[in-house]
């Protein structure tokens, strides 16, 4: 039996009724999702689409700004001349994304947490494997959170 009619048989109330229409579109959703051959770098990261796919979202966005440099970072703000200098405000150094992740002395708790964690995933504290490596991305993460900085 399709599901909409389990649903009009029984006599739910529309706050049953919602979760149950998520639930469902969920399921098509990501069937189809599993299923399509595009995507597969993406899908490395996010194997499913789960309930809370939106923050997912942002999360993969704030990363994708991270690696292109496309951020809300001083230097790049100044390259669209929405910054007088490009200079990290306490630094006095252009804000690069380099500056933000490994060098900025206002962020080093939150750097030595991500230093640990990298470590005992037995990777390289470096740019090029911060940025590219599957597993650094939920560290990645932690840390932009950590910081409050917005990307």
């Amino acid at each position: 039996m399709h599901a909409h009619r389990k649903i009009v048989r029984s006599s739910l109330i529309p706050s049953d009724i919602n979760p149950l229409i998520a639930y469902h579109c969920l399921k098509v959703w990501n069937n189809g999702y599993v299923n399509d051959p595009h995507g597969s770098t993406y899908k490395t990261y996010f194997p499913q689409i789960t309930p809370d796919y939106r923050t997912q979202k942002q999360k993969s966005i704030s990363l994708f700004r991270l690696r292109t440099g496309h951020c809300r970072l001083s230097s790049h703000l100044f390259s669209l001349g929405l910054h007088p200098t490009g200079m990290c405000e306490h630094c006095h150094v252009q804000e690069t994304v380099t500056h933000f992740l490994t060098t900025r002395p206002a962020f080093q708790q939150q750097r030595l947490i991500l230093q640990k964690a990298t470590n005992e995933l037995s990777l390289p504290f470096d740019m090029s494997t911060l940025l590219t490596h599957r597993d650094t991305a939920p560290l990645i993460e932690s840390f932009i959170r950590d910081t409050g900085k917005e990307i």
